[in-house]
């Protein structure tokens, strides 16, 4: 509360639109961000009918709630621009935070807004307009923008500015293998988030954090649907004992068994087809991340769990479609497609942080190497895990699914030359010793039967 008596006294003199109304509302929401972190609803619509009262200098109230939830976020908006413009930063750091926890408690607490609504769509495109135009360096304010950008965003959406995300990471902190080339950034206005201005190498690591942070999101939505599938199935097979149990008390229950089967069956399509989708994405966010040189180890770590995550979901997809004949259907497909780019990419990375590794001597290089002894063998095991039972998929079907595969397998680890060159030299130099020393007792046991005869 210092800062904003501070703005207080001050707000005569602040140029711009700031003044009294701004101070105001971050008072308000400075006095309410303990409740909002509780979320509840008996309270947030008091709270943003009172922000919006403040805002607009007011008495009369909204009767929708809609109108009261979009009027306080707008205002929220409003006060973050004007307070970046102003350059105070820390009470700009502190509205957004609040609008975020406004929008979460809104979206998880009151089912009168849906998240396909109006509502969301606005808070996203505000939140990619402010991290694409304006140059941010507070790493918080980066995060909880990234946060607004993907967590907001439903029917796959935030996958897709998530990989958007990562080629601007790309290009920013570099590829991990210097000999690839950099991939063609289209002029969308849907692709802005290629080229924001806030991803800076100060900032990077926030914006990986975040991404991280929807794609774990995204593996816990695969995880209900394979879970969804799997219990869906397990009642399929259920009506089916059922419908054999019950076929002599006639025809009747027989067909209403059978329908209920194939309206099951069909969720557990549905439910499949989601999470193979949603994989998808997932795979190729993960593919653009382990293309970055990303030299903190910490943030290496935490990539190299996700996608042993990532790996074994697909290995659990994959299992399911190995206990079905005929032809896999077109996700899965498209998912198998999409896998065979990630592992040439992911050992390309696992050579780049080895060597990071090996350069960078320090005192945790002990916990370090115990880490990677605990991670590598997991994710190698993961990889090798799908790859056998896409191998078991391979011999149902007629569809080729392992063309390309093979040629990334083979060139899994990267062969350093130069390293090569010193080993050989190093092995012909010891051969040639032990060759010398074994020659000098063969010669002394000649020798030595000489003298005996």
């Amino acid at each position: 509360m210092g800062d904003f008596k501070r703005f207080r006294r001050s707000a005569s003199n602040t140029p711009g639109q700031g003044g009294i109304t701004a101070l105001q509302i971050s008072e308000r929401c400075a006095c309410a961000a303990t409740f909002l972190a509780k979320q509840k609803h008996s309270g947030l619509l008091p709270f943003c009918n009172a922000l919006l009262l403040t805002s607009t200098k007011s008495e009369e109230g909204h009767e929708c709630e809609e109108e009261i939830f979009e009027g306080a976020a707008g205002a929220l908006e409003q006060l973050v621009s004007t307070l970046l413009d102003d350059e105070l930063f820390k009470e700009a750091a502190l509205a957004l935070r609040t609008h975020d926890a406004i929008v979460t408690g809104i979206c998880e607490t009151l089912p009168t807004v849906e998240k396909t609504s109006s509502f969301l769509d606005k808070r996203v495109q505000w939140a990619v307009d402010m991290f694409c135009e304006r140059k941010i360096s507070d790493i918080g304010m980066v995060k909880t923008l990234v946060h607004a950008c993907l967590l907001y965003t439903e029917n796959n959406n935030d996958l897709r500015r998530a990989g958007h995300l990562s080629l601007r990471l790309l290009e920013v902190i570099g590829d991990c293998d210097e000999n690839a080339l950099s991939p063609k950034v289209g002029s969308d206005n849907n692709e802005k988030l290629c080229s924001a201005l806030s991803v800076t190498q100060e900032t990077s690591l926030a914006v990986v954090d975040a991404t991280l942070d929807a794609v774990d999101r995204a593996i816990c939505d695969v995880e209900w649907c394979l879970g969804r599938m799997t219990s869906l199935e397990a009642a399929v097979g259920t009506s089916s004992i059922h419908a054999d149990s019950t076929h002599s008390k006639g025809d009747q229950v027989e067909n209403f068994t059978f329908m209920q089967k194939e309206n099951i069956s069909k969720q557990a399509i549905r439910a499949e087809d989601a999470a193979q989708v949603r994989l998808e994405g997932i795979v190729r966010t993960l593919r653009g991340l382990a293309r970055c040189a990303i030299a903190k180890w910490s943030h290496q770590e935490r990539l190299l769990k996700t996608i042993t995550r990532a790996y074994k979901l697909i290995s659990t997809a994959t299992q399911a479609q190995a206990k079905r004949r005929g032809d896999p259907r077109t996700t899965f497909i498209s998912l198998i497609n999409e896998c065979k780019g990630l592992a040439p990419t992911l050992w390309t990375y696992l050579a780049f942080a080895g060597a990071e590794a090996v350069d960078i001597e320090s005192t945790k290089g002990a916990s370090r190497a115990a880490r990677e002894a605990r991670i590598m063998p997991q994710l190698v095991y993961e990889v090798e895990k799908f790859e056998k039972v896409l191998i078991a998929v391979q011999k149902r079907t007629k569809i080729n699914l392992l063309r390309g595969m093979r040629r990334n397998i083979a060139r899994d680890f990267r062969i350093r030359e130069d390293l090569l060159r010193e080993e050989q030299s190093s092995d012909e130099r010891m051969g040639e010793e032990e060759v010398k020393q074994l020659e000098n007792p063969r010669m002394n046991q000649g020798n030595a039967k000489r003298r005996r005869t």
